[in-house]
């Protein structure tokens, strides 16, 4: 499965890549959510997007609407990930279009669940 993570931290990319690459899947990664679109257009059998809530350029909401507007690929899953974890940062994810929330920090048991979980209510 082919994993996208979307976040304008170098640092937490690595970690969210190694943790899938563990999970035995392929991460490709973005730095915000323009390049995120770029990487989408390029590998269209993205298969699940971990996207960051808060970043410079487009942001994980913005990254949704624009996601939303594509109707001439399939959609992948997408789960918003954020160090803000008020109940209103969650719904407004999921009205924007995101399958799931998952609050920051987190570790590989954690998202392994989250992965599962949203794939499994695809």
């Amino acid at each position: 499965m082919k994993i996208l993570t979307i976040d304008d931290s170098k640092a937490m990319r690595a970690t969210i890549a190694q943790m899938v690459a563990e999970l035995g899947h392929e991460c490709l990664q973005a730095a915000d959510g323009l390049e995120g679109l770029v990487v989408l257009l390029r590998t269209p059998d993205v298969d699940l997007v971990l996207l960051d809530r808060e970043m410079p350029k487009l942001d994980g909401i913005g990254f949704l609407h624009q996601l939303a507007r594509r109707d001439d690929a399939p959609q992948p899953v997408v789960i918003m990930v954020s160090s803000r974890n008020e109940p209103e940062y969650a719904l407004e994810a999921l009205e924007a279009g995101a399958s799931d929330f998952l609050g920051k920090p987190f570790d590989a048991a954690t998202l392994r669940a989250h992965i599962e979980s949203a794939l499994a209510r695809r």
